[in-house]
C-alpha cells in the first residue's frame, strides 16, 4: 500500500508544481496586462495632446489664411482705386 501512497504523493507533488507554474504564468500575464494598460493610457493621453495641438495649429493657420486673404482683397481694392483715379 505504501507504493500507492507514494504514487499519489508523486502525483500530488507534480500537480502542485504545475499549479505553482500556472500561478507564476498568471502573475506574469497580469503584470503584462498592467504594463500594456499603462502604455495604452500614456498613448491615449499623447493622442489627446496631439489632437489639441493639431486643432490649435489649424486655427492659427486659418487665422493666417484669413489675414492674407484680407490683405489680398485690400490690395485688389487699392489697385482698382488707383486704376479708377487714372481714368
Amino acid at each position: 500500500m505504501s507504493g500507492v501512497f507514494m504514487e499519489q504523493e508523486d502525483f500530488i507533488r507534480a500537480k502542485d508544481a504545475e499549479i505553482a507554474s500556472l500561478r507564476e504564468e498568471l502573475q506574469r500575464a497580469r503584470l503584462t496586462i498592467e504594463r500594456i494598460e499603462a502604455e495604452l493610457a500614456q498613448l491615449y493621453r499623447a493622442a489627446q495632446t496631439a489632437t489639441r495641438e493639431n486643432l490649435d495649429l489649424r486655427q492659427r493657420l486659418q487665422a493666417f489664411y484669413d489675414e492674407a486673404d484680407a490683405e489680398i482683397q485690400l490690395a485688389a481694392l487699392r489697385r482698382a482705386e488707383v486704376e479708377a483715379m487714372e481714368l
